[in-house]
């Protein structure tokens, strides 16, 4: 199945009048089996090193492959041009491919050399997760960290094809699976609620038929806004919270993680502002308990908040003094503003000590 991103004339002319800008985007989504024999030849892999045993053997042009230790304190500008340096030696041409394979983490990363390497070569996505299939792998950003602060460094790439084998997640342990349900239930608060009246297992059941959703949903948002400056800042939802939990952490506290402490919190902020219903609150803070890892901070974690919030959340590429921050309604989410950092923090910490 292929998706292209969809959206009405007039749907695409009011979001142009309230925004100011759209950008068209071009990638090809499809779901099949990744196949390595049917790649092109002049290939050069980016290949996260979890799959060396499945992957290694198929591969003849050992040359031509970077295996990627896929972590967040990997994800740098020292890792970049090591990666770069064997393009070179490899003498990739523009018009060659580079192929991702791997979680959020790979697929950052690949994309921002693919983008930088010859001003940019062709790019195609094997995401391995949840979270690299309905998220990195969707919307063209591109990151690396620096100063040991997410994506500071990164563009706007969009994969010339993103390939979603749904096989890959059978590799995966329990915890990296519920790391990307995190991203999914993100993606339906926004778009579609009727995904909280679903029992649990028919979900389980049907995770390929909601990826597919998720995917779409992003496409579309994406295609509207492209570079981030209006509607696709609701895929903020549960992140400016997330990028700090994971900063003071040391990225201990994975993303996906991460991403459910901040929706929690986030569920409470719109429900003290009067946002969301109670009830509303209830039904989605009782998926986020059956399906994440941990939605809650240690003692610990609220105390690094305390010492270093303000100056990590100044730090994120998304803010300014006055931050435009995403809350959740009965409906998707909208938009509100804290006339601070201190004040975000402020809160944050109070509803996270008192919940």
């Amino acid at each position: 199945m292929v998706y292209k991103p969809y959206c009405e004339d007039n749907e695409l002319d009011s979001v142009i009048m309230k925004y100011g800008l759209t950008t068209s985007y071009t990638t090809e989504i499809i779901f099949d089996d990744f196949v390595l024999s049917q790649q092109p030849s002049n290939t050069f892999y980016i290949i996260d090193d979890y799959f060396k045993p499945l992957l290694e053997k198929k591969i003849h042009q050992i040359n031509e492959v970077y295996w990627f230790n896929a972590t967040e304190s990997n994800k740098t500008n020292i890792t970049a041009q090591d990666i770069l340096d064997q393009l070179f030696k490899v003498n990739l041409k523009r018009n060659d491919v580079i192929i991702a394979i791997g979680g959020g983490i790979t697929l950052d990363i690949a994309a921002f050399c693919a983008s930088i390497y010859k001003r940019g070569c062709k790019l195609v996505f094997v995401p391995t997760t949840i979270i690299g299939m309905i998220d990195a792998s969707v919307g063209g950003k591109t990151g690396i960290n620096y100063n040991n602060v997410k994506n500071q460094i990164g563009t706007f790439y969009p994969a010339d094809k993103v390939i979603i084998d749904i096989n890959f997640l059978k590799t995966l342990p329990d915890n990296e699976i519920k790391n990307g349900y995190t991203e999914l239930i993100k993606m339906m608060i926004i778009s579609e609620r009727d995904f909280f009246k679903r029992d649990p297992d028919y979900i389980i059941n049907n995770l390929s038929l909601y990826i597919q959703k998720a995917i779409s949903y992003k496409l579309d948002i994406c295609t509207y806004d492209l570079t981030d400056i209006g509607i696709r800042r609701t895929l903020n939802l549960g992140h400016t919270l997330a990028h700090l939990f994971e900063t003071i952490s040391d990225y201990r506290i994975s993303h996906g993680d991460a991403v459910a402490m901040g929706l929690r919190l986030d569920l409470k902020l719109s429900l003290n502002k009067g946002f969301i219903s109670f009830e509303n609150y209830n039904n989605i803070l009782s998926y986020l308990r059956h399906f994440c890892n941990n939605i809650s901070l240690t003692h610990e974690e609220l105390e690094q908040i305390k010492l270093h919030g303000k100056d990590i959340i100044s730090a994120d590429k998304k803010n300014n003094e006055d931050i435009v921050y995403v809350l959740i309604n009965n409906e998707t989410v909208e938009f509100n503003n804290f006339e601070s950092i201190d004040e975000l923090i402020n809160e944050t910490l109070l509803i996270a000590t008192y919940t």
